[in-house]
């Protein structure tokens, strides 16, 4: 069996990455177990995720309690309605994503999922919440938390929210992120990414899911997620389908069927239907694509900010992102990178070439060249007895407190 934990597992930022929306941040590349904020999840095996008219009545009232955290942006009020509709719609499509795929015409609309657990409080990851940066997507001051995030039949989004299904987070109660994790050892023994947050008002009509405050973890325990995979409605997965297979002293992994957007979920103990945990990590992206042409880069250094000019094709960073872009093209692309005179460089990436969507150099391509050099993706999978999803143990300051 391959493990996957032996690969680069990273942190879950849980937001969308658009090709039209891509930034040079080369230091997303990693080739050691080193969490970052940029890497997601996948599918394992068979896609064990069901929309919630698809799930038991159970299984949907446990959804009922799971929260999306959306961008304000993404929600107009309109006061005569007293609703909070879509501000503009989004499918999974807008990724350039292969038709045949998985959820292609599902909409999109949050980043990250939680669970209400009482007393006002919701449970997530912390990285899904940004307690002091106002300039961040996630700052709590820029989001709203909303109930009933999910599809009523197929093909049927809910577009409108009541006012009873959205709320903002009044405070930041616990929140604990690691930024300084180099092995897997600190991954599974020291790594903290844990949030409860404050709402505005008690959530009305919801019940709290029940959080298990003894849970046994053991290898074989089957375990699964109710989230906001890739942003799109509430998706429940199968509790038969999943397991955990290592444990550590702070988070344990699993083969759960999840992707950005799930991060911040609850984790149930497949038994008990109790809360045992918050999906936090996992590895690479949402969708693998391959280049369908020879993609040739000119690069200039210069000592201002990193600039695109895609007419030209060229790159403008400065001599330590021009060496960390010679080792991402050469070493795992297996590309060329020579010079072309004093400060200024010319690389090739062949035909063929794989590439993911959290990859730097996907969005770098992406904005030189636009679709016509990518094939259409498809949604990153492993073998069903591959594992690598991550679940943060809900950490005993939070138990504390609900």
């Amino acid at each position: 069996m391959k493990k996957l934990l032996m690969i680069a597992i990273m942190t879950v930022a849980g937001c969308l990455l658009y090709a039209q929306d891509f930034n040079i941040n080369v230091n997303r590349q990693v080739s050691v177990p080193v969490p970052s904020k940029n890497a997601d999840k996948a599918i394992f095996g068979d896609n064990s995720m069901m929309d919630y008219y698809q799930a038991p009545p159970a299984l949907r009232k446990l959804a009922d309690s799971t929260v999306a955290f959306i961008n304000k942006k993404s929600l107009v009020y309109d006061a005569q309605t007293k609703t909070y509709k879509v501000a503009k719609e989004i499918k999974v499509s807008s990724n350039y994503v292969d038709d045949k795929e998985d959820f292609v015409n599902q909409n999109i609309l949050s980043f990250c999922s939680g669970a209400y657990v009482g007393k006002s409080m919701v449970l997530s990851a912390g990285h899904c919440v940004e307690p002091s940066d106002s300039s961040s997507s996630s700052y709590y001051k820029n989001v709203y938390v909303v109930f009933g995030w999910r599809y009523e039949s197929d093909n049927t989004p809910v577009m409108s929210f009541s006012e009873d299904q959205v709320y903002t987070i009044k405070e930041v109660k616990v929140r604990e992120l690691s930024t300084n994790i180099s092995s897997m050892n600190d991954l599974l023994n020291k790594y903290q990414d844990y949030s409860l947050t404050v709402l505005d008002r008690e959530p009305a009509d919801r019940k709290p899911l029940s959080v298990d405050k003894a849970p046994q973890f053991k290898v074989g325990n089957k375990a699964f997620t109710i989230g906001y995979p890739l942003g799109m409605a509430v998706k429940i997965d199968k509790p038969e389908d999943s397991q955990i297979f290592v444990v550590g002293n702070n988070t344990f992994q699993t083969n759960i069927d999840a992707f950005g957007g799930n991060s911040g979920g609850p984790v149930f103990d497949s038994n008990t239907k109790k809360i045992i945990g918050i999906l936090v990590t996992g590895f690479g992206g949402e969708f693998d694509y391959e280049l369908k042409q020879d993609v040739v880069l000119n690069i200039v250094i210069t000592t201002s900010s990193a600039t695109i000019d895609p007419q030209t094709q060229t790159l403008y960073v400065d001599a330590s992102t021009a060496s960390k872009l010679k080792s991402i093209i050469t070493q795992q692309y297996k590309g060329e990178f020579v010079s072309n005179g004093e400060g200024k460089y010319k690389a090739l990436i062949k035909s063929g070439t794989k590439i993911n969507n959290r990859d730097a150099m996907f969005g770098i391509i992406a904005r030189l060249f636009g679709a016509k050099a990518l094939n259409k993706g498809k949604l990153v999978r492993y073998d069903q007895n591959d594992y690598g999803t991550g679940i943060m143990k809900v950490p005993g300051v939070i138990l504390n407190q609900i």
